[in-house]
């Protein structure tokens, strides 16, 4: 493989990431609303209120370093699959059950 055939892979990979990080968020805002639509988050005055905060928050965890990133995926993938509701993730799949 050429160096500028690198530097497309790369992109291309860079872009797709992007776009998964994107959906992902955008399935979160949807959870997110239709818990304040239930009435789920009273502190809330507002769904743009904790779109706000969601978003601010989104971006804290984008800029976080490696080890702090991991810290926080490992403790929310051991609450997942600790939880009942961890048979819906596929982290959890491993069939030996809880993380411990």
């Amino acid at each position: 493989m050429h160096i500028g055939d690198e530097k497309v892979v790369e992109r291309v990979f860079d872009d797709t990431m992007e776009r998964v990080w994107e959906e992902a968020k955008l399935r979160d805002l949807m959870v997110l609303c239709y818990m304040w639509n239930s009435g789920a988050l009273p502190q809330y005055q507002s769904f743009a209120e904790l779109l706000g905060s969601f978003c601010r928050y989104d971006d804290q965890v984008r800029r976080m370093g490696e080890q702090d990133f991991f810290a926080l995926e490992k403790q929310v993938v051991e609450t997942i699959c600790n939880s009942p509701e961890g048979s819906y993730f596929g982290a959890c799949e491993d069939g030996e059950g809880p993380v411990t």
